[in-house]
């Protein structure tokens, strides 16, 4: 068994982990939002919201942490996905600026 104040900071890092799992897993098998059915759409988004209030890192708008590259493994945007035309095949990557507030995606 863990000490209290250990088990303050481990719980939630094991929270993340699970949750983080369970994203990644239903992104997968939902072709990352592609074939997702309403149900499915509305698992995700309460798997983001509990994984947003684990976040470590306040207001993470403001924070270089988050600039870069990141793979875009799930997305409920029409467009990104392709839907109506041809589906998107191969990675997607969404450069993240907080500077400005912009998120630009290429292929």
């Amino acid at each position: 068994f863990l000490d209290p104040a250990t088990a303050f900071f481990v719980a939630p890092n094991i929270a993340r982990a699970e949750l983080k799992t369970k994203i990644l897993d239903l992104a997968s098998e939902t072709k990352r939002g592609l074939t997702a059915t309403p149900e499915q759409t509305q698992e995700m988004l309460k798997l983001f919201e509990k994984l947003e209030k684990l976040n470590p890192t306040k207001s993470p708008l403001k924070s270089p942490k988050v600039n870069g590259d990141w793979s875009l493994d799930y997305t409920t945007s029409d467009s990104i996905l392709g839907k109506g035309g041809f589906p998107r095949v191969g990675p997607i990557v969404q450069n993240i600026n907080t500077s400005d507030l912009t998120a630009q995606n290429s292929e």
